[in-house]
């Protein structure tokens, strides 16, 4: 069955409807403009109409690092408690290096059963990355793990300048997202 004109009509303004709330329920989460800007160069047939909340928009400065505590370290990782922000009460962890542990199976020994392509793809490529349940992590809580990397004078050759934030897709491995606001 064909749709009339203005089944048509209300289904286009239903999905427009539906698209301006999701950018309503972004910029309640905290959207910086940066973010937004990103966006309008990414796709600007989908963006650009909401181009003139681009000064209203508070800048990526303005996000404030949530405040954490530090757990402990295992294989290779860092794990810290998140005392304030969205992320309250979770536990996230950052891959600091890559450990000998994961290479000793297919080096004949002992240790997790990875092959030498699953050990680069989800071991090395994690190198920098902090998750939480292989997620990506708030905003706030990235900009606190920056601030504490330069705090501490961190310049490790392992990962890039920044801490940064993925999601693991299985099969693929780690993918490099904008951080999200809030779950």
């Amino acid at each position: 069955m064909q749709l009339t004109q203005e089944q048509m009509f209300y289904t286009a303004s239903r999905q427009i409807a539906e698209t301006n709330l999701q950018f309503l329920e972004f910029v309640k989460e905290g959207l910086t403009r940066e973010e937004l800007a990103r966006n309008i160069e990414r796709r600007p047939q989908l963006w650009s109409r909401f181009e003139s909340w681009l000064d209203k928009l508070p800048s990526k400065d303005a996000v404030k690092p949530a405040k954490l505590q530090f757990v402990c370290t295992y294989r290779g990782c860092a794990s810290y408690e998140v005392q304030s922000g969205p992320m309250k009460d979770k536990r996230i962890r950052v891959r600091y290096l890559k450990p000998e542990f994961y290479v000793r199976d297919w080096n004949g020994g002992y240790g997790w059963n990875l092959s030498q392509e699953e050990y680069e793809r989800d071991i090395v490529a994690a190198s920098g990355i902090a998750d939480y349940i292989g997620q990506p992590v708030t905003a706030d809580v990235l900009a606190a793990l920056n601030k504490e990397r330069i705090d501490e004078g961190i310049t490790e050759s392992c990962y890039p300048n920044e801490y940064r934030t993925a999601r693991y897709v299985v099969g693929t491995g780690w993918v490099d997202q904008a951080p999200p606001l809030t779950y």
